[in-house]
């Protein structure tokens, strides 16, 4: 059996240093889709970067995908609409 997914975004960011709670941290929140095709390594795609890499980035955790059919529930919940990449 073959399935088939669409990507419908690809986004991608650079961490920054940013006050949270009285203190500086690093956050790659902050991400923007991609223009072109990526590559994609073992840690990350080309231009993309985590600031907490205990929780995130690396060999397990390279790629997060969430699915777009999950996005009116949390347009309702949130009362905004949401673009690609939301999440």
């Amino acid at each position: 059996m073959r399935v088939h997914y669409e990507i419908l975004s690809l986004n991608v960011g650079i961490p920054v240093q940013v006050q949270f709670n009285n203190k500086e941290i690093s956050t790659g929140i902050n991400k923007f889709p991609a223009s072109e095709s990526l590559f994609l390594s073992w840690l990350n795609f080309e231009g993309d970067g985590q600031g907490d890499l205990v929780h995130h980035g690396g060999r397990e955790k390279a790629v997060c995908v969430y699915p777009y059919d999950h996005y009116p529930f949390w347009e309702n919940e949130l009362q905004k609409t949401l673009d690609y990449g939301a999440f």
